[in-house]
C-alpha cells in the first residue's frame, strides 16, 4: 500500500492533441466505434486488460488525451452555442419588428377601410 509514487518522465504524452493540426475524432464517427466496439477508441477493452493487463504510463497518457479531446469538443460546443444564442436574439428582434410592421398594416387597414 502506497500513499503516492511517481513515474520517471517519459517524452511520450498527450498534449499533442493541442497542436492547431491535431483534429479530433468527430463524436459521430466515436459514437459509431462505441456501438461497434463497447468501448472507446485508444482506450483497450475490458477483454484486452483481463487478458494482457496494461501498462500504467499508457493508460494515463490515453486517459488525458480523451479528456483533452473532451475538453476541445467542450469549447467547441460552447462556441457553437454561443453563436447560436446570438442569433437567436438577433431573430426575436426581427420578429419584434416584423410583428410591429405587421400591426401598423392592420391599422392602415382599419384606417382606410373607416374612411370609405
Amino acid at each position: 500500500v502506497s500513499e503516492d509514487y511517481v513515474i520517471a518522465p517519459k517524452d511520450d504524452w498527450g498534449d499533442y492533441v493541442f497542436e492547431d493540426e491535431y483534429k479530433p475524432m468527430p463524436l459521430s464517427t466515436v459514437e459509431k466505434f462505441i456501438h461497434q466496439n463497447k468501448h472507446l477508441p485508444g482506450i483497450p477493452s475490458a477483454k484486452a486488460i483481463s487478458e494482457t493487463g496494461y501498462d500504467l504510463h499508457t493508460m494515463n497518457k490515453n486517459l488525458i488525451v480523451k479528456i483533452e479531446e473532451l475538453t476541445l469538443h467542450v469549447i467547441s460546443q460552447h462556441k457553437t452555442i454561443a453563436s447560436q444564442q446570438e442569433e437567436i436574439v438577433e431573430l426575436k428582434e426581427e420578429l419584434s419588428n416584423v410583428r410591429s410592421l405587421q400591426d401598423e398594416i392592420a391599422s392602415l387597414k382599419r384606417m382606410i377601410e373607416s374612411g370609405k
